[in-house]
């Protein structure tokens, strides 16, 4: 899924949590975005 979006910023990543929240037993997925999106953004 990471190859979806050749330019991924936490909008687009915020954008797909959202959409992944909606369907069930999608913690995991929500848990590897959130952690791609703290990885993008600055120490602090």
């Amino acid at each position: 899924m990471k190859d979806l979006i050749a330019d991924r910023t936490p909008i687009v990543i915020a954008a797909e949590i959202k959409t992944i929240r909606h369907q069930a037993g999608c913690a995991i997925e929500i848990g590897r975005r959130l952690k791609e999106a703290k990885d993008l953004l600055p120490y602090g």
